[in-house]
């Protein structure tokens, strides 16, 4: 069992350096919002590769329509990008976990 614990301490300071050394920028909430809502119902089986040249082909469909829109996936970008190239695939936090108990309990219902 130690050992187990004591791997689990190591993967845990792992990412903590890595998310210490590569901090995210400012997002703002929505889009928190927006790509935790994506990735759980879309994209949790795919790669990041896969979402983020998904991201790439709405952003570049619907340019100019609506500018939060605009923001919203230009931001959802610049954090798959990041992730990708500054966090070795790590997803953050604000997306991988759930928010609140409400969010914990719909995505339990959809598996």
């Amino acid at each position: 069992m130690l050992g187990i614990d004591a791997a689990v301490a190591e993967q845990q300071a792992y990412e903590w350096d890595i998310a210490m050394e590569n901090p995210l920028p400012h997002v703002d909430p929505s889009t928190w919002r927006f790509m935790r809502g994506v990735y759980r119902r879309l994209y949790h089986e795919k790669s990041l590769h896969e979402w983020l040249s998904d991201m790439r082909r709405a952003h570049s469909a619907l340019l100019g329509e609506d500018l939060r829109v605009d923001r919203m996936l230009s931001e959802s970008i610049a954090i798959l990008e990041f992730t990708i190239i500054a966090r070795e695939g790590q997803l953050p936090r604000e997306i991988a976990a759930a928010s609140n108990d409400s969010e914990s309990v719909m995505l339990q219902k959809t598996r």
